[in-house]
Parts: C-alpha cells; structure tokens; sequence
C-alpha cells in the first residue's frame, strides 16, 4: 500500500469530444488505437477513448468503440485499462429516452469496456448549448455499470456535482470506492487571489488556476500596500522585525516550485492594495518552472476591478477568465 501512495496514475484521453479543428488527434478506430498503444508504452494506465464521425464531429457509435478496442487489445502486451465516454456527442443529450438509450448503446454491446465516464450533472457545452445529465438517465447509467462491472469515472465539472454522485451512492446506484475526475478551475480575488497562489502550490488537483488582485508574500508585501500596518499583524502575527520566517513559512511564493497548475494572473495598474509586484513575482516563478502562465494588466484601474472597473475591462477580465479555464477543462 506505501508503494501504491507514491505511484501516478496517468490517463491519456486521445481525442475527446469538442477538441477544435487545427490540433493533431487521432480520429479513425486505426489512429486512436495506434495512439493509444503508443500512451500505454510512454507510461499511461488508462486510455479514455471517444468516437468520431466521419465528418469528425463526436459521435456515439458503437461499431467504431467496438474496432477500436479490438484493435488495441491486438496488441498482447497492452494491458492498459479501456474507459469509454458516455458524452461523447453533445448532439445526442441525456434529456430524451432516444439520447439516452444511444448514449448507453455500447455500454451495453460492446465488450471490454473497464470504464466509463459519469457526468454527473447537467453543464453548458459551448458554444453548444446544454448538455442534459437527468436524474433518471444518471440513475439508469449508474445501474447500468454495476450490472456490466463497468467502474464508473465520475467526471465533476463543479462542486455541485460532488453532492449528486454521493446521492446516488447512497441510493445503491453507483459502486463504492469512487473514482473521481476533477475536471476544475480554482480562482480567486485579493484574499482568495492569495488562497489561489497557495493552491497552486501545495496540490495539483485543478486543471487550471486564475489568481487575481493576489499576494505573494508577506515579506513584500510589508509596508507598500494600502490597508495599513495592522494587517500584517493580524493575518500572520508578525513583521520582518519579529519573525521573518514566520512570514515567509506562509507565503505562497515559498512553495511556487512546487506549482504546475496553468495559471491566468490578473493585476490592475492602480490597485494600491495587493499591488503588480506581488502576482509578477509568482508569475515569474511559475515561468522560471515552465508551467503554462498568462498575466493580463488592466490599465487605470484599482482593486475594484471587479465590482466597479469600466464595463469594458470588467467584461474583459471575464473572457479571459473563461476562456483559460475552458482551454484546459474542455479542449
């Protein structure tokens, strides 16, 4: 079990459902399955395969599930562990009995499937439109899978959708232990933009991070921002002059080495209160580490920049929000 807690469990998902034109995946039984040995040689232990149409749009087919897994069984060396989606057309949604029976097709069809995605929860697909996960196609999905010893991957793409796996474990409609997928952002402003830098670097469950208005350290940010000389003492009791090491010991720029979540960072040129240096320094810090970082800077405006900045930036701020987490969640 010591050696078990150490290992990494890397799952390669080769094409996906929505991945924009102008990325290079495989899209034919012959080319995913190729690719998939390949991952499974690099070091994968699941493949987490979806279908695509001719026309390359996702596409639920069972034939094509079916040849491809074939294929990569073909290789007698390959063990690696089979998860095929349940939403792999946003086309073919969950709120009808026709979607869903499509949807479960070849769950029910095809052999060798090991696992299987569980969205559990209904969320935007952009630009798509809705794609419906209802309570009764959950339940029947869940059942679904404990009658085939499929092991359910529980996709949670917001806090909201942890609540309604656990209710239907405790109706007896999914199987225990869970396999979780994380499929999240985590962000935050000013306090929470500190709280997000001390993520980063202390876990690597998020796909994607933006840290706003942040600090990086106590150490600098002692006497240059606005709030005054109490703050320091209240949140970390202690200043350059009591405990240094104290305020290092609990600033997130002591463990940004550490950090390989994506992170957007957002600062305004007039925010006196968590001021640029404090977000460019992790910035930085994640750079000099290779990790995936983007810094926007809003000109003219202060630490309101959310609340009461020019309609403009604030709609800005937004996008570029929105589409960094959406890049690593969904493409």
């Amino acid at each position: 079990m010591s050696d078990l807690k150490s290992k990494t469990i890397i799952t390669a998902a080769l094409t996906g459902a929505v991945t924009p034109a102008g990325y290079n995946i495989p899209e034919t039984p012959e080319k995913i399955a190729e690719d998939a040995y390949a991952c499974w040689k690099a070091g994968a232990a699941i493949v987490h395969l979806h279908m695509r149409a001719d026309d390359g749009l996702g596409a639920m087919d069972k034939e094509k599930f079916r040849e491809t897994i074939r294929l990569i069984r073909s290789h007698k060396d390959c063990d690696v562990i089979i998860n095929c989606t349940s939403s792999g057309d946003n086309r073919v949604s969950g709120g009808d009995p026709a979607g869903n029976a499509i949807r479960m097709l070849h769950m029910r069809t095809v052999d060798g499937i090991e696992m299987g995605s569980y969205d559990a929860g209904s969320f935007n697909w952009m630009p798509g439109g809705v794609f419906v996960n209802s309570p009764q196609f959950l339940e029947k999905l869940g059942d679904l899978y404990m009658e085939k010893g499929i092991k359910p991957e529980l996709e949670i793409f917001d806090a909201g959708m942890l609540g309604v796996a656990n209710y239907f474990v405790k109706k007896g409609h999914l199987p225990t232990p869970c396999h979780y997928q994380f499929c999240l952002g985590v962000l935050g402003g000013s306090y929470g933009g500190f709280m997000c830098n001390w993520i980063i670097g202390h876990n690597q469950r998020f796909a994607a991070a933006a840290s706003q208005r942040s600090i990086a350290s106590w150490i600098t940010l002692f006497g240059t921002c606005d709030i005054g000389l109490s703050f320091d003492l209240r949140e970390v009791q202690a200043t350059p002059f009591t405990d240094m090491y104290k305020m290092w010991d609990q600033s997130p720029m002591k463990f940004a080495n550490r950090a390989k979540t994506p992170t957007l960072f957002i600062n305004s040129t007039e925010d006196y209160r968590c001021w640029m240096p404090e977000g460019i320094s992790m910035f930085t810090a994640l750079q000099l580490n290779n990790v995936p970082t983007r810094m926007c800077i809003f000109k003219g405006e202060n630490h309101e920049l959310s609340r009461s900045g020019k309609p403009r930036h604030r709609v800005r701020r937004l996008r570029e929000i929105r589409q960094w987490i959406y890049h690593y969640i969904m493409e």
